[in-house]
């Protein structure tokens, strides 16, 4: 029984690790950024605000971090 809920429960982590990893990249494929509706901010404040909330990298990095937030701090 220990050995089938043991199955179960990584089973169900690849499958939520899977799906949330599906939702980032389709999320990030989209047209657009966050700060597109505004009025365009001064060059050295969308840098800031970019490495803020880290979209300064490249997909897989941004894909790094935002699992580290969601792991670590509960926080996506």
């Amino acid at each position: 029984m220990f050995s089938f809920l043991l199955r179960r429960i990584l089973s169900s982590l690849v499958v939520l690790f899977f799906v949330v990893s599906l939702t980032f990249l389709l999320a990030r494929l989209q047209k657009g950024g966050p700060f597109d509706r505004e009025k365009e901010p001064p060059p050295h404040v969308k840098e800031a605000l970019e490495k803020k909330y880290r979209l300064n990298g490249n997909v897989f990095e941004q894909l790094g971090a935002y699992l580290e937030r969601l792991l670590l701090h509960g926080d996506p």
